[in-house]
Order: C-alpha cells, then sequence, then structure tokens
C-alpha cells in the first residue's frame, strides 16, 4: 500500500484535497497528514543557504522545510517510495487513478531505476529540461535520504534537480490555480507573475514585480540615450550655424 503525505496548512483545502485523493482510489488509511512549516516562525539558521537566509520570503522557507520535513518521514519509513502531495491539487477525471500513478512508477523504474523523484504534476517545459512544482510526486526512499540533508536555497522545487535524480512523470494531477489565457508550461502566465523572487526585510518582490521595475529602467536608460543624442545633435547644429 502506496503512503501518501499530504502537505497542509489549511483545513479547507485539506478537506477538499482528501476528496480529491478519494477520486482517484487512495483511501484516508493510505494517508499522513503533516502540518506545514511556517516560515514566518522559523529560526533562519543553517537549515537555509547562507543567501537564503536574507533574501527567500518565508514562504519559499515554509514551502522547502516543509517537504524536507516529510523526506525525513519518508526516510525513517520502511516504504521504498510514497506520494508527496500539496493541498492544491485537483484530480483529473478519466487520468488521475491509483493505477495510472502505479504504471508510471513501474514503467519509469524499467528505463531508470535510480530515480529518485518522479513528478505527476508539473510545469514548465518538461521536454527542455524546464521545469518545477512540487505539487505531486512520488519520492523514493533513497531520494528522500538525500533530500532530508538539503538546505533550502530558494524555491525548493527547482534544487531538485541539483541533488536529486528527478524524472518528469505524466502529468497526472493539475491544480486549483485558474487557468486564465495564455496558458504557459500547464499554468497559467499569472502563476509565474506571482511567484516570489526574492525578499528582503519582510519587502516580497515577484517575478511581475521585477520584471516591471526592470522595464522602468530600462525605457529610463533608453529616453536618456535619446535624450543625449539630441542635446549633442543640437549642439552640433547650433556650432556649424
Amino acid at each position: 500500500m502506496m503512503r501518501t503525505y499530504l502537505l497542509t496548512m489549511d483545513p479547507v483545502r485539506r478537506d477538499r484535497t482528501l476528496e480529491e485523493l478519494a477520486k482517484a482510489g487512495i483511501s484516508p488509511a493510505q494517508i499522513v497528514v503533516v502540518h506545514g512549516v511556517n516560515g514566518r516562525e522559523t529560526v533562519r539558521n543553517e537549515d537555509l543557504g547562507q543567501a537564503c537566509r536574507y533574501l527567500c520570503t518565508d514562504k519559499m522557507v515554509g514551502c522547502g522545510m516543509s517537504h524536507i520535513r516529510i523526506a525525513d518521514m519518508v526516510a525513517r519509513s520502511e516504504a521504498s517510495y510514497a506520494f508527496v502531495v500539496e493541498d492544491d491539487v485537483r484530480a483529473i477525471p478519466g487520468v488521475t487513478s491509483m493505477a495510472a500513478m502505479e504504471e508510471a512508477r513501474r514503467r519509469i523504474s524499467q528505463t531508470q531505476p535510480d530515480w529518485h523523484v518522479i513528478k505527476l504534476h508539473w510545469t514548465g517545459f518538461p521536454h527542455l529540461h524546464i521545469s518545477g512544482s512540487t505539487g505531486a510526486y512520488l519520492l523514493s526512499n533513497r531520494g528522500a535520504r538525500i533530500l532530508r540533508e538539503q538546505r533550502v536555497h530558494w524555491h525548493i522545487d527547482l534544487q531538485f534537480p541539483y541533488a536529486l535524480n528527478v524524472v518528469d512523470g505524466p502529468l497526472l494531477w493539475q491544480t486549483f490555480d485558474p487557468q486564465t489565457p495564455p496558458i504557459i508550461g500547464n499554468m497559467s502566465w499569472r502563476f509565474y507573475a506571482s511567484q516570489h523572487l526574492f525578499g528582503f526585510g519582510g519587502l516580497v518582490v515577484t517575478v511581475m514585480q521585477f520584471l516591471c521595475v526592470l522595464a522602468i529602467v530600462v525605457l529610463l536608460a533608453v529616453a536618456l540615450v535619446l535624450l543625449s543624442w539630441s542635446t549633442s545633435a543640437a549642439r552640433a547644429r547650433a556650432r556649424g550655424a
């Protein structure tokens, strides 16, 4: 029986996800509900990378530490692998099932027996080896033993490939995030725009905010160059008059 670890901090989202897991044939007896780490209350010590202690947002810290906590639980168990799921996923009708998950694990194990993580939900472009998400994945006991020793340096899903053998499996789970067009890499552009880039002193900078500031800086630089060129041209004409 495959053990499932449900990461949550909200009772409403927890109950919603339990319903989605039931649709896939996962019974309550298989599920361990794990309360997530509150990044705001986490002491920024050696569990975090040097830069992360100052630049990671509370959300980055909490998410990363929560998945490392689950990895420790899996590593301590006798199971050879487990299913890890966050509380924002939903089953895909006609696609998501225990049988489909087991088939994905079996098929990938035949070609990559040393896998550590098999992603069953992803964002980005797996065919280009550019993808993320910790929404739903299988974690081997070997991978769990490696992951539990890691420090949080940034978004934990983007750290996975640097320490673990990560395989992009079939898309068997989706999230409740609004699918506002255009859809890029399985998610709405709003999802990427709202991602935390870094934080400092309680200030959170998202991807969209950073790009807006960058665009303003570039426009100001172009304006200054054009103004300088225009002023130089005017002076040249004045000297020639």
